[in-house]
């Protein structure tokens, strides 16, 4: 199931996790029972241990640049998305919201919860919230 896992290719980067780690396309055991079947043999040239460093480590070097281009595309994709229903909201210090917390107990499984109290802003989009009932104070 694993090496099923390591060699589909990942959406957002373009290419299999395998190949990102080790610069070339690991053969499971499913390939290479396919290889045995159909007498599939692949051609390894003669080199030194040199050049087939140099390789990988080009190989590597290609592979994560096309990586990160295509991650980067897929973080925009999935932005744009989500920005497409968000709205901006903007709390008081007093101001009673919401939270949507774990279950304790049910660490997956998650409810909102409260109302708590602003406490205070950190920044655009974080503020500190008053949860006197939890085990932290605020979160």
């Amino acid at each position: 199931m694993l090496f099923a896992v390591r060699e589909t290719v990942h959406s957002s980067k373009g290419f299999p996790p395998s190949k990102l780690l080790y610069g070339r396309q690991i053969r499971g055991p499913l390939k290479i029972l396919k290889e045995q079947w159909y007498q599939e043999t692949p051609q390894h040239p003669k080199q030194t241990v040199n050049q087939y460093i140099d390789q990988l480590k080009h190989r590597l070097k290609v592979v994560r640049n096309i990586a990160l281009e295509n991650l980067a595309a897929s973080q925009a994709k999935m932005k744009t998305h989500f920005d497409q229903k968000a709205k901006v909201r903007t709390f008081k210090p007093g101001d009673e919201v919401l939270l949507y917390l774990p279950i304790p107990g049910a660490p997956l499984t998650h409810k909102f919860q409260g109302p708590y109290i602003v406490s205070h802003r950190l920044n655009k989009l974080n503020y500190v919230v008053l949860t006197p009932d939890r085990r932290k104070d605020s979160n």
